[in-house]
Formats: C-alpha cells, sequence, structure tokens
C-alpha cells in the first residue's frame, strides 16, 4: 500500500491541505489538462481524415491585393450537388450528395456491403474585408471547386450619415 502522507498519489510532491483523501487539486486539474490535450488531437488522428473530409471539405484561401480564392476539394460530388451562399462577409458552401446503391437496385440484385453512403456538409467561411459578392465567380472541375470574390475597394464603399435629432 503507497503512503500519501509524504507525496501526493503519483509523486508530485508534499500533500497540501487535508480533507480531500489523497486528492490534491493541482493533480486533479493537470489530468484535466492532459485529458483536454487528447481531446483535441483525437479527430488529427489519420483513422479519421475520411470522417472528416467528409463532413467539412478541405479547402484553401487565397488572399491576392483584389480578391479571394477559395479552393475546396470535393472528391465524389457533382456540379449539381454544390450550392454556394453567401451573407454578413462570409461564403458558404453546402453539398449534397445522393446514395449511389439503394438497399435493392433496379435489377432485383441485393446490396450486401453498403460503405458509400450519402453526405452532406456546409462549410462556413468568413472573410476579413468587405467583398463583392454581386461579382463573385465559382468553377468545379474534378471535384474540386474554385470560389473567386473580388474585394471592394476603401473608395467603393458607401457611408451614409445618420442625422441626430
Amino acid at each position: 500500500m503507497p503512503n500519501f502522507d509524504k507525496t501526493g498519489p503519483r509523486g508530485q510532491g508534499p500533500r497540501t491541505g487535508r480533507g480531500l483523501g489523497f486528492c490534491n487539486p493541482r493533480v486533479v486539474w493537470d489530468d484535466f489538462d492532459r485529458l483536454e490535450k487528447r481531446m483535441q488531437n483525437v479527430f488529427k488522428d489519420p483513422f479519421f481524415d475520411d470522417f472528416n473530409t467528409a463532413r467539412f471539405p478541405k479547402i484553401d484561401i487565397i488572399e491576392e491585393d483584389d480578391n479571394y480564392i477559395i479552393y475546396a476539394a470535393l472528391p465524389g460530388f457533382k456540379k449539381e450537388d454544390i450550392e454556394i451562399e453567401y451573407y454578413d462577409n462570409r461564403v458558404v458552401i453546402n453539398g449534397n450528395s445522393e446514395d449511389k446503391a439503394e438497399v435493392e437496385d433496379k435489377k432485383g440484385r441485393k446490396v450486401l456491403v453498403k460503405e458509400i453512403a450519402r453526405r452532406n456538409f456546409s462549410r462556413a467561411i468568413p472573410l476579413e474585408t468587405t467583398c463583392d459578392f454581386s461579382k463573385i465567380k465559382a468553377k468545379f472541375n474534378k471535384g474540386e471547386l474554385r470560389i473567386e470574390i473580388p474585394k471592394i475597394k476603401e473608395k467603393q464603399i458607401k457611408t451614409n450619415k445618420v442625422l441626430i435629432e
């Protein structure tokens, strides 16, 4: 049986305080910190790559002097499956792909294994600079979406004065 009178349960130095048994509050919070770090890293594991890509496509955002260019990797999607929206200086990319195989196909065959499933996602991308969304351009080619969004130059931004009564 370990002796917790002189040190904490993991040998972290002398105990501080009584009434908590062998539970040192500092040790408990250290455990929570380690648990939090593990939880943050769990979805970075390569095992979850397909899961994360299916839910949130990987993107690149490039800022040029006059515009933003967004590239999104959308393998397995068709042009008709993708919708782009914008509001409040954000671009939202939505995707909805249909199932590849039903439980029973048109020829009456049964599907025994079904790993290719319907995939849906929605990804909102906030932009730092005010953009001219009326001139947005998008192209989709071989699973890659390219969105070009022109920035509004400071001179083009209209200011309106409010009269104070």
